[in-house]
């Protein structure tokens, strides 16, 4: 079955409608992963100010829930700094995300399927310099 990964707790969303595409795990869950700062104190997790330790932290985090690139989610729903870091991440190690994306037209979570080579597209003229790029549409894998 799938799961649908939630970086971090959010107090301000309903997340029950994504439960469809499978169990929610929450990467960077308080209760459960306790992390020392350099200072000593207990932080949750590496500050989004730190992309670095947060992206490593984060990949870390999925591989320790034996996380699915084709078949589990990461749900967009948080600090869009975080989920901006966290959905990077999974693109640069495995080439493609599977992410859920609330539809407020539908009132409904959507599958958004991602594949990095789809993205862009740059094409350079070496005799004029000039560089071309174009943005492929992502693909909706939701069912309907």
């Amino acid at each position: 079955m799938s799961r649908v990964f939630l970086i971090e707790p959010t107090k301000h969303l309903d997340l029950a409608p994504a439960l469809k595409y499978g169990e929610l795990v929450t990467v960077f869950d308080p209760k459960s992963l306790q992390r020392r700062a350099a200072d000593g104190s207990r932080v949750f997790r590496p500050s989004v100010f730190n992309p670095n330790e947060y992206g490593r932290t984060f990949l870390a985090d999925l591989e320790r829930h034996d996380f699915d690139p084709d078949s589990d989610y990461v749900i967009v729903a948080g600090g869009v700094i975080g989920i901006t870091i966290a959905v990077t991440a999974v693109m640069l190690k495995y080439g493609r995300a599977r992410l859920l994306v609330f539809n407020s037209t539908q009132n409904e979570y959507v599958d958004k399927h991602i594949e990095a080579s789809e993205i862009t597209t740059c094409d350079t003229n070496t005799t004029t310099g000039t560089v071309t790029s174009s943005l492929t549409p992502l693909r909706d894998t939701a069912r309907r």
